[in-house]
């Protein structure tokens, strides 16, 4: 067996260690102006958001979960399993506009209980998958607590440019749809965003499109409506009532309401 599968299954069953620096998640949190006092909302309404522990993944695990994600992935694009899943859907679904998903979840369990072969479980599949920014925001702020823990404070990506990959995500679906025409402006969705077990992430969703230059309100599909040919927005700017239309330059994100209830970051066990 891989000496590093093996520390990664110790540490999973007995570190208890406490490796969250909270300070740093906060500065990561409110890093915009536009964000202050998030951290300690979510401390004070969502006190179980974060995890102060990590979780550790072996290199096997995390080749078997990458395989695993390409072979569904395959699977997807053979004409027969389109041609049975359109079969169970609805009309609206049967038009191809290009997208081909953004945040596409694959949710695995990881059972380490037996060490010489820890079990890797495929869950769900969610088609809009949250949770990302949050823990981005996580993952960047939990520290070696010793230095022998630096074997397994590894990640697989840069958390740094994880915000950039996940823009490069949305325009990419963007320019499926649409090629070259602008990006105006986007809407979050969801009923009564301000009461969401999420509604933090929408606020760092917000933040990320307009430090990038695009318009984004977080609305609730009460105040939509279709009229001549056009979504429109009604919002309160300075007592003044605001029509706007949600039109071929700009995008809707419909998040899903799943909660979770603790999120832990996972990092990578791999040689020094």
């Amino acid at each position: 067996m891989n000496k590093y599968n093996n520390i990664a299954n110790t540490l999973n069953q007995g570190c208890t260690c406490q490796t969250l620096d909270r300070d740093h998640l906060r500065q990561d949190l409110e890093r915009d102006a536009s964000l202050q006092g998030m951290a300690l909302d979510i401390s004070q309404e969502q006190p179980h958001l974060f995890s102060d522990s990590a979780v550790y993944l072996s290199q096997s695990s995390y080749q078997r979960i990458k395989s695993v994600i390409s072979a569904i992935e395959r699977v997807m694009q053979l004409p027969a399993f389109e041609a049975a899943a359109l079969q169970q859907s609805p009309d609206i679904a049967k038009k191809s506009y290009g997208p081909l998903g953004v945040f596409m979840g694959y949710d695995f369990h990881i059972d380490d209980t037996y060490a010489e072969n820890p079990a890797v479980q495929l869950i769900e599949i969610n088609t809009n998958a949250g949770g990302a920014m949050l823990n981005a925001a996580l993952a960047r702020s939990h520290r070696n607590c010793c230095t022998p823990m630096a074997i397994a404070m590894n990640s697989y990506v840069d958390l740094d440019q994880l915000e950039n990959t996940f823009f490069a995500m949305f325009m990419n679906e963007w320019q499926l749809q649409k090629g070259n025409a602008k990006l105006g402006c986007i809407a979050i969705v969801d009923d009564v965003p301000e009461s969401q077990y999420l509604a933090p992430e929408f606020e760092l969703f917000r933040q990320l499109f307009e430090a990038r230059g695009i318009k984004t309100i977080i609305t609730d599909p009460q105040a939509l409506t279709w009229r001549d040919g056009q979504l429109l927005h009604r919002s309160d700017d300075d007592d003044t009532k605001l029509t706007w239309s949600i039109t071929a330059s700009q995008i809707l994100i419909c998040q899903s309401q799943s909660i979770q209830p603790c999120m832990t970051p996972m990092f990578l066990v791999t040689s020094l």
